[in-house]
């Protein structure tokens, strides 16, 4: 299993993660972890520290973060490790969705290019979408 934890500063990854819940029911491997801002560093890493711990990541751990360059963002820098701890920024609902049909089969190093390519595709102007027009 891929494990996941959404890391935001309020209650977004909170938040995101019940809307899963209720579209696709209960779902594993995936935490919510908030880390206020204004909070010292040093405790958000111990924080984000004892939830990688309890968390069923034996195949690798993605890290789910808000905004590139947050303190948050910063928190998970401490723990990447290519290969087996990766971070993305910018995490929307479709790509939850998506993580929480596919962290408990899909290999982890085939599984951090879809994630990417994913969200990114389900990030879209409707507008231009319903006019046909192409990106």
């Amino acid at each position: 299993m891929v494990g996941v934890i959404l890391i935001s500063e309020n209650r977004e990854g909170r938040e995101i993660l019940k809307t899963v819940h209720r579209l696709v029911g209960k779902t594993e491997g995936i935490k919510a972890l908030m880390l206020k801002q204004g909070g010292a560093p040093t405790r958000m890493k111990s924080r984000l520290k004892k939830a990688l711990a309890g968390l069923n990541g034996a195949h690798g751990i993605i890290l789910l973060t808000d905004i590139y360059g947050s303190t948050q963002c910063n928190v998970c820098m401490n723990f990447l490790k290519k290969g087996s701890v990766e971070i993305f920024t910018g995490f929307n609902l479709p790509m939850v969705v998506k993580l929480a049909s596919l962290n408990k089969t899909v290999p982890f190093k085939k599984l951090i290019p879809f994630v990417e390519n994913y969200g990114k595709s389900h990030f879209m102007h409707v507008t231009n979408k319903r006019r046909g027009k192409k990106p």
